[in-house]
């Protein structure tokens, strides 16, 4: 039997949080789910990573998060040996092309924009899924 996935998501919103939970389990997905809410707990997270457990296998970041600015908190974790190779999955309500474009040099597998409709943020669990078979995982 597979260990479980380890998702670290960052991201501030309870609900949306929530959210990420429903779309994995809908796929059916054995999952640990790594939160962090701040720029402060993905730093301890990352000090921790090595002693405590192992890296995510998969990345699901909100842009915007207290006491981080979006570009250092991917270059943290890109710099980290521990996510330096996961998948990451943008997840945010921005639109902005400018957004867009300095995500992209962070190595980005999707842009998930977040619908304010239940079923299409549903389709966040499909886009893990595919992000992850497009790397090797089953």
């Amino acid at each position: 039997m597979n260990p479980p996935l380890r998702v670290l998501l960052a991201e501030d919103n309870p609900g949306d949080v929530m959210l990420v939970r429903h779309a994995l389990r809908q796929q059916s997905m054995d999952f640990e789910l790594f939160v962090v809410d701040d720029g402060d707990k993905i730093r301890s997270f990352l000090n921790n990573a090595e002693t405590h457990h192992p890296g995510p296998d998969v990345l699901l970041l909100d842009l915007n998060l207290p006491r981080v600015e979006g570009p250092d908190m991917f270059r943290l974790l890109r710099d980290h040996p521990c996510c330096c190779d996961a998948p990451l999955i943008v997840i945010t309500s921005s639109d902005s092309p400018r957004d867009r474009a300095w995500t992209e040099q962070f190595r980005v597998a999707h842009f998930f924009r977040k619908p304010s409709d239940y079923d299409a943020f549903m389709k966040l669990g499909e886009v893990v899924r595919a992000v992850l078979k497009t790397n090797g995982y089953n």
